[in-house]
């Protein structure tokens, strides 16, 4: 299950206090939620988790734990990984790389029969959220002049 996180933006002088302001508004309504010191890194982890798994799982039409049980399933992970962590580092956040692709591959194992929302977007002929995920790595790159050719190939090989 995903946890809710949430975060004062990036130079928001009340950013803090208000997260945890919304934060008790949450846990007084039972949803667990945590206040990051960084959302900006926890968005990017979580980005780079969907870029990892939702074009793979689309294009390969597997569910995570069959994907990573084919070699090359990992390795183009690791990939789209490296790529997105060059971007979010160019574009100055403070990404925690170490243990990252341990954690994204763990997701895979946690759930090992699901299927990407992108997987499934295409199968009931609906409009994906490639565009925000690696279709937003390679856009952010390309602006920042860091290379990202698989966040780039995978959005628009599920385009």
């Amino acid at each position: 299950r995903g946890d809710l996180v949430i975060g004062g933006a990036r130079g928001a002088a009340r950013g803090a206090e208000r997260a945890r302001e919304v934060a008790a508004m949450f846990e007084r309504g039972g949803v667990p939620c945590v206040v990051s010191a960084d959302v900006d890194a926890d968005l990017w982890v979580k980005l780079i988790v969907n870029c990892a798994y939702n074009p793979t799982s689309a294009l390969s039409r597997l569910q995570y734990g069959r994907m990573l049980a084919q070699p090359e399933g990992p390795d183009l992970m690791r990939e789209v990984i490296a790529e997105a962590v060059a971007v979010a580092r160019a574009d100055g956040v403070n990404l925690q790389t170490e243990g990252l692709v341990e954690k994204v591959l763990a997701v895979g194992k946690a759930m090992p029969t699901q299927v990407s929302s992108t997987a499934q977007d295409i199968n009931y002929g609906k409009r994906t959220e490639i565009d925000a995920l690696n279709g937003h790595v390679a856009r952010r790159g390309a602006a920042l002049g860091v290379p990202t050719p698989v966040n780039a190939t995978l959005a628009r090989l599920v385009k």
